[in-house]
């Protein structure tokens, strides 16, 4: 593995982690994750596939958005990385936070992307509540990040059967999270909250894509989740049992089969 400390033109810096060589796999981690959630895929890539794992802005190592940082230039941030690792296309794996850029991407740079897999998300837009209560939340968070919330955000992110088994898991993300610079999210979320609606552009989307859903997320609604896939072109719909909000942490043996099925079947 090596680590790349990538300057983006909108000067933000930015660690990248490349392991094995070949075609590039950029895995985009979801709000409030890092990209540790994705070690089991990277490191378990089929032959002939790279992994790519960049911090997103505000988390980690990784430099805050600036005031006034919109979805155009996540997207530019996004193509930078691209360039910087030699990339002229690549797959895009998003999850949540990381599905909406690489959604976009796919949007406004579709020559660049090889294939997508959408991991916890759908491809409505939001209502004006939940813009306003996103960004109310994450402006709380920037304060405080107390046992109480962190409970209720992990309630939210993982199934039951996570976070009754598996603890130690909780204690280190929630610890992960409160040592973060969480004030500096701040400008992400006003991006997420103000990105344009892609709702009708989906049917231009042409990239082979895998739509994946943990039974136990009761952030996306499965309709939602089947309705992304559905509007695509060449898009599959995978549903993953007693999993929630985050299936690469929940279950990253499972979750890993899924992709490289994915990769393979385009490759080949």
């Amino acid at each position: 593995m090596t680590i790349h400390d990538v300057k983006t033109d909108n000067n933000l810096s930015t660690p990248v982690e490349i392991t094995g060589s070949g075609e590039a796999v950029i895995f985009l981690h979801g709000f409030l994750m890092s990209p540790t959630m994705w070690q089991h895929s990277a490191n378990h890539l089929p032959d002939g596939f790279s992994a790519v794992v960049p911090a997103q802005p505000g988390h980690g190592d990784a430099d805050a958005a600036p005031d006034g940082f919109a979805m155009d230039d996540w997207v530019r941030w996004l193509v930078d990385i691209l360039d910087a690792t030699g990339s002229e296309a690549a797959h895009l794996v998003g999850h949540s936070m990381g599905g909406l850029l690489a959604l976009e991407a796919s949007v406004q740079f579709p020559e660049r992307v090889r294939s997508l897999c959408l991991i916890g998300m759908h491809g409505a837009p939001w209502s004006e509540e939940e813009r306003s209560g996103f960004v109310d939340f994450v402006k709380a968070i920037g304060g405080d990040w107390s046992d109480e919330i962190a409970q209720g955000v992990a309630a939210a992110m993982f199934s039951p059967v996570f976070t009754e088994s598996r603890p130690d898991e909780i204690r280190k993300w929630s610890a992960t999270v409160a040592a973060s610079n969480r004030a500096g999210l701040l400008s992400i979320a006003k991006a997420l909250a103000e990105r344009p609606d892609r709702s009708t552009e989906l049917s231009a989307i042409a990239a082979p894509a895998l739509v994946v859903r943990g039974e136990d997320d009761d952030n996306i609604p499965e309709e939602s989740a089947m309705t992304l896939a559905e509007e695509m072109q060449n898009a599959r719909y995978q549903s993953m049992a007693k999993v929630g909000h985050c299936p690469p942490i929940e279950r990253p043996r499972r979750f890993s089969a899924l992709l490289n099925k994915q990769l393979n079947r385009i490759v080949d």
